[in-house]
């Protein structure tokens, strides 16, 4: 069912017993010495040699995989076993210790399809004009321009806001060139995105999906309500010989509400 992405480590989704619910295996170690094992349906651990004992847990997290109805639902299924082992802590032993189980997650459970609304769904950036002088060399960038995306949420349900743009013009594209669009005539040029919440970051593009942990996907907002506005920056980009034309770019955004 894919991946998710939490602080750089790559988790396994595996589905749950609710349509559009999934959910990860995380596994610490920890007392005394810590240390974080990515989760899987197998998990190895080796301690070190100064590590006569030590302590371990096991936790899961429930992640969303698609759209899910409105549900009550008391116990959540967790479908994947899982297996520990703990090897040797000296190259001559070979010892193994091993534990393992399926789970549950047991509540009352009330899952609601919430989302927000986009205020403007389809905008339209009219760039600066640029001479070759603004763009003396290769990979020097030029006339940023300000835009915004706002949304309205619900006030009653806060939630976390994520977003993945995308390159209309060649989806697969995962880097931060947006690619020049049909009718464009210029070359040597290409478009970047930036996000502008404090100091601008440049923006990799992704596939077109609201699945957690998608690539590239943003996380824009924590605990949203209300109304919510994310400010970007446009801006050129030598990539080449130039010549002279028009430079046009499309890319999509889907928003994920986790």
């Amino acid at each position: 069912m894919g991946n998710y992405n939490e602080s750089g480590v790559n988790y396994p989704v595996y589905p749950s017993s609710v349509p559009g619910i999934g959910f990860i295996i995380k596994h610490s170690i920890v007392n005394p010495a810590s240390a974080t094992v990515p989760g899987g349906s197998t998990i190895s651990f080796t301690p070190t040699p100064s590590q006569m004992s030590f302590n371990s847990y096991i936790a899961g997290k429930l992640i969303k995989t698609g759209d899910i109805g409105n549900v009550n639902v008391s116990v959540i299924s967790l479908s994947v076993a899982y297996t520990l082992t703990y090897t040797g802590r000296f190259p001559a032993e070979i010892s193994t210790a091993s534990s393992g189980g399926t789970g549950t997650a047991s509540g009352n459970y009330t899952i609601q399809n919430v989302s927000c609304s986009v205020n403007t769904s389809s905008l339209q950036i009219a760039l600066a004009g640029v001479a070759p002088t603004d763009l003396p060399s290769l990979n020097s960038t030029a006339k940023p321009t300000p835009f915004n995306l706002g949304l309205t949420c619900p006030s009653s349900t806060s939630m976390a806001i994520y977003m993945t743009l995308t390159d209309n013009s060649n989806p697969g594209n995962t880097g931060n060139l947006l690619s020049l669009s049909p009718g464009s005539s210029a070359s040597g040029v290409n478009l970047q995105i930036l996000r502008n919440s404090g100091t601008p970051t440049l923006v990799n593009f992704g596939p077109d999906s609201s699945v957690a942990g998608n690539l590239n996907q943003l996380l824009m907002a924590t605990g949203a309500t209300g109304s919510q506005s994310f400010p970007f920056l446009v801006r050129y980009i030598r990539t080449g010989t130039l010549t002279g034309g028009s430079v046009n770019g499309l890319a999509t955004f889907t928003m994920s509400y986790q």
